[in-house]
C-alpha cells in the first residue's frame, strides 16, 4: 500500500502536516487548530492611517473607511480607533481574502473561525463598536459581526459593556449580547460587567455560527478554556426555506472588516485591538 503525506495549508501555502509532539510547536497546536493566518498589531511601527488609502500589514491589504471625526493607528499596543460622532470608521481586506487564508472549499462546509483580542476599550458613553466580523459585496443582507456595546443592543451601562453577537440575512437581523452573565437558557440572558479581552467567532458553516469569549494571558487561550456565548442560524431568520434562498458564494466575496463603528459614538470612545487570527481544524 502507497502512503501519502498529509498535508496543511498555512498562510496560502502547502505544509507537511507536524507529526508526533511537533503538532504543539508548529502550525498545529491543541485540539488540530492549524493557524491559517495571524497578524498581531501590537508592536507593528506605529503609524496613522489616511481615510480610503491602502496600507500593506503582513502580507494583507487593508482599506481603511475613517469619518472625519475619527482617527485611526497603529499605536504601541496595537490597531487603535477613536470612533466618530458622524460617519464611519472600519479597517477591511479584499473580498477574496478568506479564500486566500482557508481556501473556498473549507469556507464553504465550515469548522474555521477568527479569533480577536482587544487590549483596550473606552465606552465614556453609549456605544457599539464592531471587534470583528465578515461580509461581503451585498452587504449587509449576509454578514457575522462580534460588537462592543455599553447601554445598547441589550448590553449593560457600565465601563466594559459587553460582546454581542450580531448576524443579517435577506435584510433580517439579529443581536444577542453575551459574557459573564448567569447561565440561562433560550433566548435571553443576564449580562454582568465582562471584561474578557478575547471573543471567537467559530463557523460551523457560512450561515451557522458560534461565538465564544475568553481572556488573553501571555497568548491565546486554548478552545477549551472559552465559554460559549451562544449560537446564531441566520436560516431561521429568512421566512425563505433553505432551499429557495441563496446568497453571493462565501468563497469568493467574504472580506475581514477589523474594529468598526459608526455615528452615534462619542469622539471620546475608542477600542485597541492587539491582533487578530483565523483557524481551523482538521480531523
Amino acid at each position: 500500500m502507497t502512503t501519502r503525506d498529509s498535508y496543511v495549508n498555512v498562510n496560502g501555502v502547502l505544509r507537511p502536516r507536524p507529526t508526533g509532539e511537533s503538532v504543539r510547536n508548529g502550525p498545529m497546536q491543541e485540539d488540530n487548530i492549524v493557524v491559517a493566518h495571524e497578524t498581531i498589531f501590537a508592536g507593528m511601527a506605529t503609524q496613522s492611517f489616511t481615510n480610503a488609502t491602502p496600507v500593506a500589514l503582513n502580507g494583507v491589504t487593508w482599506t481603511p473607511t475613517i469619518a472625519a471625526s475619527a482617527t485611526m493607528a497603529i499605536v504601541a499596543d496595537g490597531l487603535k480607533v477613536t470612533y466618530p460622532t458622524s460617519g464611519e470608521v472600519f479597517f477591511n481586506t479584499p473580498l477574496t481574502q478568506f479564500g486566500t487564508w482557508l481556501g473556498k472549499s473549507r469556507l464553504r462546509r465550515g469548522n474555521w473561525a477568527i479569533w480577536c483580542r482587544l487590549h483596550s476599550w473606552t465606552f465614556a458613553s453609549t456605544a457599539i463598536a464592531y471587534v470583528l466580523g465578515v461580509g461581503n459585496n451585498n452587504y449587509p443582507d449576509f454578514s457575522w459581526g462580534t460588537f462592543r456595546a455599553r447601554n445598547t443592543a441589550g448590553a449593560p451601562n457600565n465601563a466594559n459593556g459587553s460582546f454581542t453577537a450580531w448576524g443579517r440575512l435577506n435584510s433580517i437581523e439579529h443581536n444577542q449580547p453575551y459574557g459573564s452573565g448567569a447561565d440561562t437558557s433560550g433566548a435571553s440572558a443576564t449580562v454582568q460587567n465582562d471584561a474578557s479581552d478575547v471573543c471567537c467567532m467559530y463557523f460551523r458553516a457560512p450561515y451557522l455560527c458560534d461565538f465564544y469569549y475568553g481572556t488573553w494571558s501571555s497568548g491565546w487561550p486554548t478552545f477549551e478554556s472559552l465559554k460559549w456565548g451562544g449560537s446564531l442560524n441566520l436560516l431561521g431568520l429568512t421566512s425563505s426555506a433553505p432551499p429557495l434562498y441563496r446568497v453571493k458564494d462565501p468563497g469568493t466575496v467574504w472580506s475581514l472588516y477589523l474594529i468598526s463603528g459608526a455615528g452615534g459614538n462619542s469622539t471620546s470612545n475608542n477600542m485597541t485591538v492587539h491582533g487578530f487570527r483565523v483557524t481551523y481544524w482538521d480531523p
